[in-house]
């Protein structure tokens, strides 16, 4: 016989909630377990003990029955003992605190174990039929859980480590909010929205000018769907919500017969004022509905449980169409509240809250959402925003204000200075011939393209001639310029720049004349200008201005590494001419401090073949392979032996196609590089600045500075950050004004199987190592020096081809410089683009771009 039950009490997870404990034979009484006062666990047959829970060295103890861990099911069996506490060791499968047979957090009992004793099945059937599915069991079947779904659990990312221990903990508030996520399934239906003209409203090839109509197609979209959701009867209890262009959700599964339910909407025509007594004008669309089917059922299904089953540590790859669908059912409701853009919300201001920029423009303010996974639920971010709307107004008003002019005195016609006059005829230079070329050719008459007659800019030609003289006449390695203040300044720096690097092969310093002189003291130059001169200076010539202290320096730069930061700029400020062509550039580490970085660069198309952005960096193998190359060189031939890879510009989204591709394309360099098995170790890691998570300290002693932000160096990877992957938030500069934004880290893959506390604090070493500064900034500099090499390469092509110094025949060189452009293939084009941005062989290995 056992003997009787005592009873006990401890207290549980968090918040000191009591939680209960025991073993089969021991552990007595009831408690509370891990949330919302659920009473945690006992085991079969009571038991005494006393103890607390979790954390903290806590000791675990108690038994009893008790109820599990949701809704109230009451547990099988019992463990004692405390998570990272005295009670059991951690990994013991009999420990009640927080491990496999634990009931609740903080009792005993099995995880999953319902009041019937029965296993419980995360993945209940939602309403309506469903087709047959496999059933596929997963590692961790011993839970109790059985999924009924066929999904794909492929997660090749890193595990995520333990969370980092070094350095003072600090209590931190953010903009992210925990919520409860919906059990069930949803349905996914694609949408084509056609008007009475049979075009559609919600497909087509996407242009540069039909972007400008994106929020009147969604808008007039979601009027459409919202009509049809509240009056056709086939949608009652449906509940759908719809993302504006091509995805609706439904609650409940629509009986669609055949392949797509086609509706008829009518809604009020735009701007239509409804008379008395008349019938309002209305406008008539048609709507296509065709379920999304799932290549592993078969079915539109998409099943919200599995958001359950990621915390329950069943699937080890996080859901991404259960993301997206909470993404657009919380969307949902503001779309149609207010006006979206992108992801954030924005609301018209009221009259006694007006923000007028000039120019027509007024300041909107909103909010930003976004939904994600946090470490132990989803999470809601909210930040927020502001953006610039044009005022509305009456359109010979707005004219006004864009032009800056009075319509009362548009009669006195006054005289136009020069400059005012050359911006007018670079902007509707050939605008006559360019009309008539359109209007022929719409009439059936062909107009040849103008004769392409080979031009120069003489001022590009004499920079090149200047530069060239010196260097030669003086053997100079360093031109130092100073420039004129003004507008011009920006476009004779754009010439020193391209004709120095990519024609002559000098590295340049250029200097603004009114800044030679302090502004208190007209006598002497500034000494903060001379220092941050003498440290760009410096840096181009191959100096060191900040390094690691020795004691101070990673594990991991006791041997030869190579830190590799890569970037893609997809904006290019050459206009037309160049739509379509990304820069991609790459910088790699040459010395052990690190402070000298070589660089590659390469034209890219800005679209795939499927008309989609391309962020993969398509020649990154030969990239890398040169920069393997310039390490080599500035070693002594040594090898890296570790390669640390940070990437810029990369969205959750893209991660796995990011890290195949590219990850492959770094192997096969090193393989080209010295075929002979070198395969040095790995880390590939991205790093995320646009994103709206913020933090601020609990406490205002924690802050630093004026604001209070969170101090530099504070590394934030846990409760906000991804449950599965190893990522983590850490803001390395110190926040002057505003809020501080901490960069976000993911890593990708991990050959050099790096902790916590070690990548941290390798991340944050390099943010000192900046060249330009003396202070921290706020993501490691190989990032900063990709970014400032890409858009290097893009002046040149602004200057090449925006210049309107060029002579012009027949006032028709811009016009022949386009036609000549649009008769290039894409790979022409692209080869052409390269050639361009192509610098001088040796400045390769300099650092030219600070």
């Amino acid at each position: 016989m056992p003997p009787p039950p005592q009873r006990g009490r401890g207290r549980g997870y968090q918040d000191d909630r009591q939680g209960g404990g025991g073993g089969q034979r021991g552990g007595g009484g009831r408690g509370r377990g891990y949330q919302d006062d659920r009473q945690g666990g006992g085991g079969q047959w009571g038991g005494g003990g006393r103890g607390r829970g979790y954390q903290d060295d806590r000791q675990g103890g108690g038994g009893g029955r008790g109820r599990g861990y949701q809704d109230d099911r009451q547990g099988q069996r019992g463990g004692g003992g405390g998570y990272r506490g005295r009670g059991a060791p951690r990994g013991r499968q009999d420990r009640g605190g927080y491990g496999q047979s634990r009931g609740g957090y903080g009792g005993g009992g099995d995880r999953y174990a319902a009041q019937s004793r029965q296993q419980w099945n995360p993945f209940p059937e939602g309403p309506g039929s469903h087709p047959k599915r496999e059933k596929v069991k997963y590692k961790g079947a011993d839970l109790g859980i059985e999924i009924k779904l066929s999904l794909q659990d492929s997660n090749n990312m890193p595990k995520k480590p333990p969370p980092g221990k070094l350095g003072q903990k600090i209590k931190l508030m953010s903009n992210c909010f925990a919520m409860k996520a919906p059990s069930g399934y949803v349905y996914h239906y694609d949408v084509e929205v056609c008007n009475n003209n049979r075009q559609s409203t919600t497909t087509g090839k996407e242009t540069a000018k039909s972007k400008k109509y994106v929020c009147l197609n969604t808008k007039r979209n979601r009027e459409v769907i919202d009509k049809l959701l509240s009056t056709n009867p086939l949608f009652e209890g449906a509940y759908g919500a719809y993302d504006g262009k091509k995805n609706l959700l439904c609650r409940s599964k629509l009986n669609i017969v055949g392949e797509d339910l086609k509706c008829a909407v009518h809604v009020p025509k735009r701007d239509s004022i409804p008379v008395p007594g008349t019938e309002q004008q209305m406008d008539e669309f048609e709507v296509v509905l065709k379920p999304v089917r799932k290549k592993e059922s078969n079915d539109c299904a998409i099943n919200l449980d599995t958001l359950h089953a990621v915390y329950a540590d069943v699937l080890k790859s996080p859901p991404q169409d259960a993301v997206m669908a909470l993404e657009t059912i919380l969307r949902h409701g503001p779309c149609m509240r207010f006006t979206p853009v992108g992801r954030s919300f924005f609301y018209p201001p009221l009259d006694t809250d007006l923000h007028p920029l000039g120019g027509g423009l007024e300041i909107w303010f909103g909010y930003h959402q976004s939904v994600r996974l946090g470490e132990w639920s989803p999470i809601v971010n909210l930040d927020v925003s502001s953006t610039a709307f044009h005022q509305a107004k009456k359109m010979i008003d707005l004219i006004a204000d864009v032009l800056e002019v009075d319509p009362q005195g548009l009669h006195n016609m006054g005289t136009m200075r020069d400059y005012q006059r050359k911006a007018i005829d670079k902007k509707y230079r050939n605008m006559q011939i360019e009309t008539l070329v359109e209007v022929a050719n719409k009439e059936g008459i062909e107009i040849e393209p103008a004769t392409n007659i080979q031009t120069f800019n003489p001022h590009q030609s004499s920079m090149v001639d200047i530069l060239g003289n010196a260097k030669k006449r003086f053997k100079a390695d360093l031109a130092v310029l100073v420039l004129p203040g003004g507008k011009a300044k920006d476009s004779i720096y754009k010439d020193i720049k391209q004709a120095a690097e990519t024609g002559v092969g000098l590295v340049t310093q250029c200097i603004i004349d009114k800044n030679l002189t302090d502004r208190k003291d007209k006598t002497k130059c500034s000494l903060q200008l001379v220092s941050n001169l003498c440290q760009k200076i410096n840096a181009k010539m191959g100096g060191v201005n900040n390094s690691l202290i020795s004691g101070e320096m990673p594990a991991i730069f006791r041997e030869p590494v190579m830190i590799i930061g890569a970037d893609v700029t997809h904006s290019s400020p050459a206009g037309d001419l160049h739509d379509g062509i990304s820069i991609a550039a790459v910088v790699a580490s040459l010395d052990k401090h690190p402070s000298r970085y070589a660089v590659s660069i390469r034209a890219q198309k800005h679209r795939d073949e499927n008309k989609e952005s391309l962020e993969i960096i398509v020649e990154l193998d030969k990239m890398v392979e040169e920069l393997l190359l310039a390490f080599f060189r500035h070693t002594k031939q040594k090898k890296p032996r570790r390669i640390v890879f940070y990437r810029d510009g990369v969205s959750e989204g893209q991660f796995n196609k990011v890290r195949e591709k590219e990850m492959s394309a770094v192997r096969r360099a090193c393989k080209r590089v010295q075929n002979d098995g070198y395969e040095p170790p790995i880390t590939f890691i991205v790093v995320q600045k646009r994103h709206h998570t913020r933090f601020m300290p609990s406490d205002e002693r924690d802050g630093t500075g004026r604001m209070k932000n969170i101090p530099p160096g504070t590394t934030i990877d846990t409760v906000v950050t991804h449950p599965l992957y190893f990522d983590f938030f850490q803001c390395s500069h110190t926040g002057i004004q505003g809020t501080s934004k901490p960069c976000h880290y993911t890593v990708l893959h991990d050959d050099n199987n790096f902790s916590a506390d070690d990548l941290q604090k390798l991340t944050f070493y390099l943010c000192h190592t900046y060249a330009r500064c003396t202070r921290s900034i706020a993501c490691p500099p190989p990032v900063m020096y990709a970014d400032l090499a890409a858009y290097r390469a893009g002046k040149y092509l602004s200057e090449e081809e925006g210049s309107s110094s060029g002579s012009s025949v027949g006032g028709a060189s811009r016009s022949s410089k386009q036609s000549k452009s649009s008769s290039l293939t894409s790979e022409q084009l692209l080869a052409k683009v390269q050639k361009e941005i192509k610098t001088i062989d040796f400045l390769a290995d300099t650092m030219y771009f600070v």
